[in-house]
């Protein structure tokens, strides 16, 4: 089957959002704020902006040709969350075109997590928490997570891609399956 003919399952609005959130996420890893403190705050924010769009995106977005980007396409349920686990442990595991139960959940704590470190970044820069050391640590076991998510992320891209013998990767990139 020709590239063409193959269906697109990430539109580029979906694509530009998700790899501008991994380069701020990283960026700000590498520069946790011990160095240059503007950077970090700026991309910080430009990592709460992104995922606002993303937000909207999700809730907004046009469905008819690109679904899996919305939220209430995703298969969030328990009874769903469950039935994947278990038949992951089999010899039969579910197949998603787009998100799985588990990646819908990872997905929503990432999106927490960056929203979560967005607030507490700027309640730092507030007269009100200027120097809390409550607010620092909180900040940091979010940035914490939210690395501890990203890992998650990364195991089941190449979990998919091995189970299911398919450049996972790959579609985030194309947006093809």
């Amino acid at each position: 089957m020709s590239l063409s003919k193959v269906p697109i399952v990430w539109s580029k609005i979906t694509r530009i959002l998700h790899w501008g959130l991994a380069f701020a996420v990283v960026a700000n890893f590498v520069n946790d704020g011990d160095g240059e403190k503007d950077i970090h705050r700026i991309v910080g924010y430009v990592a709460a902006g992104i995922v606002a769009l993303r937000i909207v995106y999700g809730f907004l977005g046009k469905s008819s040709l690109y679904k899996h980007h919305l939220f209430a396409r995703w298969p969030l349920g328990l009874s769903a969350l469950t039935t994947f686990l278990r038949r992951e442990m089999s010899s039969d595991p579910l197949d998603y075109e787009g998100h799985n139960p588990a990646a819908s959940w990872t997905y929503l704590g990432i999106i927490a997590a960056v929203m979560s470190l967005g607030v507490t970044g700027f309640m730092m820069g507030l007269d009100a928490f200027w120097g809390e050391e409550w607010l620092e640590e909180l900040h940091e076991v979010i940035s914490n997570l939210l690395l501890g998510l990203v890992v998650a992320h990364l195991l089941g891209v190449a979990k998919d891609a091995y189970k299911f013998k398919r450049k996972t990767w790959n579609r985030m990139i194309t947006g093809r399956s």
